[in-house]
């Protein structure tokens, strides 16, 4: 949808263009040359890189007529198709400045507002995207699409579940390398979803067992922390040889623990 809305944004300013030529008596031949091939540029572009190019021409028209609106117009029209949603509100600005009776000045200042939304969603993707390491010493990677969000846990790292092996003593730590993963939605600085960690296996006899829940939290981005509250389950295993005389080791589940409203701190690794 976007994307429509921007090519038709593109094919105005083309019409556009050829009117303003008309206009504009004091733009130079050079200026005039530079938009031309920046239009030319649009016509031909497949992909964003292509978009770059039409934008060092109208730049280049810029520099040498920084007075003549539709030149803005163009390079805001190409600087959003390429993610550089910064320089296209001030592109789209300058063209109010200097047109600010245009009668499509209404409709350009909704693009800019728009704009204003993609760069502060990406700018927030780009604070949260990273590692994250909780109060207990676990890691964690981050990413945000729009509005959704994944906390994927190191699982070298993970859960302490404690298995003890009669007559070798008690092993305390993660008794599986599956990922945990919380999965859900940002909104606002609220967050919630769920998280799942999938049955999986230690050391070829221990079948460990599915995590799943719900989890809610909160994202403090000027202290660099999240809090996500859920219901954290940790196991117990027994291990034991199978008989007297045999090599062959069995395992069984002897507890499952749940801590209803467990607070999981996590704090920004510094980039």
């Amino acid at each position: 949808m976007y994307r429509r809305q921007i090519e038709c944004f593109i094919s105005v300013v083309i019409l556009i263009f050829w009117v303003s030529v008309t206009l504009a008596e004091t733009v130079s031949e050079e200026a005039r040359r530079y938009m031309a091939r920046g239009i030319a540029a649009v016509e031909m572009a497949k992909s964003p890189g292509d978009y770059a190019l039409a934008a060092i021409e109208f730049e280049q028209a810029a520099k040498l007529a920084p007075d003549w609106p539709v030149i803005f117009y163009n390079l805001g029209g190409v600087q959003s198709k390429i993610g550089d949603y910064t320089s296209a509100i001030k592109s789209f600005q300058r063209y109010l400045e200097l047109a600010p009776q245009s009668p499509d000045a209404a409709k350009v200042q909704e693009e800019i507002f728009k704009l204003e939304y993609r760069r502060d969603r990406e700018k927030l993707a780009t604070n949260l995207a990273g590692t994250w390491t909780s109060s207990n010493r676990k890691t964690f990677k981050l990413l945000l699409d729009g509005s959704r969000l994944q906390l994927t846990r190191d699982d070298q790292n993970g859960d302490d579940d404690i298995l003890t092996i009669k007559s070798m003593g008690t092993h305390i730590g993660p008794m599986t390398d599956v990922p945990l993963v919380f999965s859900g939605t940002l909104i606002g600085d609220k967050i919630s979803g769920y998280y799942l960690q999938p049955a999986g296996k230690y050391a070829g006899y221990c079948n460990v067992a599915e995590r799943k829940g719900k989890f809610e939290g909160a994202v403090d981005i000027a202290a660099g922390q999240i809090l996500i509250v859920y219901s954290r389950i940790t196991f117990e295993y027994e291990m034991e040889f199978k008989s007297f005389f045999s090599a062959e080791l069995v395992c069984r589940m002897t507890k499952r623990q749940e801590t209803p409203g467990y607070v999981l701190e996590l704090k920004r690794n510094p980039l």
